[in-house]
């Protein structure tokens, strides 16, 4: 029972529209604060120090007015440019949000979602939800961020102090500040995009194990399925190919040379002169596919070659019963001609006997 209950089955595609339209999709809030955190914190560390002379200069002209009626157009003019950078750096951050969105599936549309859900509201389900599983995940990941930022900054900071001692005034010290807080910035934000990585990792993870189908969901989900013609041509176009390579397997006897990748990959090429107008492949196959394809080639004293690059791909580029592409002509045709010089050294003793 236990074994029926298991979700081993990977989920169709109509059930992952089922949980798109739902709004269940994989995404990380982590990712998209953390790429706007990257954004903020590359700005403010290469354009800081000049965003502060621009508004030390509107604070030394608003002291320069005081007591003027220019006072306010003063101030305006000088923080223009401040202003300005502000507004580019709330446009890009909306930017780079709608961006993170889109990388993690795209804006999603949920009817679902939109509905009010009290059953949230239950102060039973607030703290299930705090005390599960995903609620101790949250809350280590919390812990381990701010542990390493504050590791972080203790190190950057001892590393100022210590430069700190060594200077001769105040320009000296501002200077080791500033090279501090820009360290601390990258620092912080490396550490920020490579957490939400590690999050958005697992919560596809997670998502992928959620949409997986017990054997009875698989079947059900089949039976429904059965009237719909796509279904039906995906289905025999998959059963073609695979009885296909399985009879191709056998053909490899018939082969000229069979190449290896040396153990993982194995492709049969066929080539008869005056009947093949190219090389054609009879068989290919991985992993113990291509054991069994090299064992029926030696049994046939059909040579066995080890040549990576062009079994990966043979493999890639041309199925069973079809020819080579013309781009791999020049490197099959160097196998074969080896194939034949060693055929002829093989029979030169015995047409010297004859």
């Amino acid at each position: 029972m236990a074994e029926r209950d298991e979700k081993t089955f990977p989920a169709l595609p109509q059930r992952r529209q089922r949980a798109l339209e739902q709004g269940e999709i994989a995404r990380s809030r982590e990712l998209t604060a953390a790429i706007s955190f990257a954004v903020v914190a590359i700005i403010m560390a290469s354009a800081g120090p000049f965003l502060g002379r621009q508004l030390l200069g509107a604070f030394k002209t608003a002291i320069a007015a005081t007591g003027s009626h220019d006072l306010s157009i003063a101030l305006m003019r000088s923080l223009i440019l401040p202003a300005s950078f502000v507004l580019c750096m709330v446009l890009m951050l909306s930017a780079v949000a709608v961006a993170g969105t889109l990388v993690q599936g795209g804006i999603v549309f949920a009817p679902a979602k939109v509905i009010p859900d009290f059953s949230r509201l239950n102060v039973m389900s607030f703290f299930a939800r705090i005390f599960s599983t995903a609620g101790a995940i949250e809350l280590t990941k919390a812990a381990v961020k701010v542990v390493l930022v504050v590791i972080i900054t203790w190190k950057i900071a001892a590393a100022a102090f210590a430069a700190g001692e060594s200077g001769h005034g105040i320009s000296d010290a501002l200077t080791i500040i500033g090279g501090a807080i820009r360290r601390l910035l990258y620092s912080c934000a490396v550490l920020a995009l490579i957490i939400a990585a590690a999050d958005y990792g697992y919560k596809l993870y997670e998502y992928e194990n959620e949409l997986r189908m017990t054997r009875q969901e698989f079947l059900e989900e089949l039976k429904q399925e059965e009237g719909n013609p796509q279904v039906k041509r995906a289905v025999r176009r998959a059963q073609r190919r695979h009885f296909k390579r399985v009879r191709g397997i056998h053909q490899a006897a018939s082969a000229t040379v069979v190449m290896t990748n040396p153990t993982h990959l194995a492709v049969a090429l066929r080539y008869r002169r005056g009947f093949d107008q190219a090389p054609l492949m009879v068989a290919k196959g991985a992993g113990e596919g291509a054991q069994r394809i090299i064992a029926i080639a030696r049994l046939a004293a059909v040579p066995v070659l080890e040549n990576r690059a062009l079994a990966h791909a043979l493999f890639r580029s041309v199925d069973v019963g079809e020819q080579i592409p013309p781009r791999l002509y020049r490197a099959v045709a160097e196998v074969l001609a080896m194939i034949m010089r060693m055929e002829q050294q093989r029979q030169s003793p015995e047409t010297r006997a004859l």
